[in-house]
């Protein structure tokens, strides 16, 4: 009988720590996520950024044109 009681006593430590387990797990899980979501909130940030860039790049090429032919320059090929 007491060898009984001593595997349940050992089964009830081992699930204890497989609980604890599970909520550290479940505490990292959590904190993987919140960074993926703040990396991907970054990475659309970044992309309206270089687009926002390129399209004054753009403008500024065109006007940089403007001026060269109000100018009256011949660009060099």
């Amino acid at each position: 009988m007491e060898s009984v009681n001593t595997l349940v006593v050992e089964i009830s430590a081992a699930s204890s720590e497989q609980q604890n387990g599970i909520e550290e797990m479940n505490s990292v899980m959590r904190e993987l996520d919140e960074n993926v979501q703040s990396n991907a909130s970054s990475s659309e940030e970044s992309a309206s950024s270089a687009e926002e860039l390129s399209s004054q790049a753009k403008e500024l090429t065109n006007i940089v044109d403007s001026l060269i032919d109000l100018a009256g320059v011949e660009e060099e090929a």
